[in-house]
């Protein structure tokens, strides 16, 4: 019973040490009424990393995600996010590479 406890927090400290930076450089409010994006994007690193945004367009995730400072790479590092390759809407759209999506539906959300 403590492990699933603690599979379940670790699980939350996870997701909210993903989309909390990206709110907070957004000025984010939480108070959106519309969707989740997923942002694939080029990083300072030279690899692709993950962005996950609350807002209400395409747009404006991709604008919040061009600069993200911590997006998660597929080496499992962060790296400030250097150009927007896609935004997806969660959990309905799926990205166009293969890859990056089977590394986006092994990040636990």
């Amino acid at each position: 019973m403590k492990t699933l406890t603690r599979y379940r927090a670790a699980r939350l400290g996870f997701i909210l040490a993903l989309l909390l930076p990206v709110a907070v450089d957004a000025g984010a409010d939480f108070a959106f009424e519309n969707g989740e994006f997923a942002c694939q994007v080029d990083t300072v690193d030279g690899g692709k990393g993950l962005v996950l945004i609350q807002t209400d367009s395409r747009k404006k995730a991709a604008e919040v995600a061009l600069g993200a400072d911590k997006a998660l790479t597929i080496l499992g590092t962060r790296s400030r996010a250097t150009a927007v390759v896609e935004c997806i809407r969660r959990p309905d759209e799926r990205f166009s590479d293969r890859n990056f999506q089977n590394f986006f539906d092994e990040v636990p959300l």
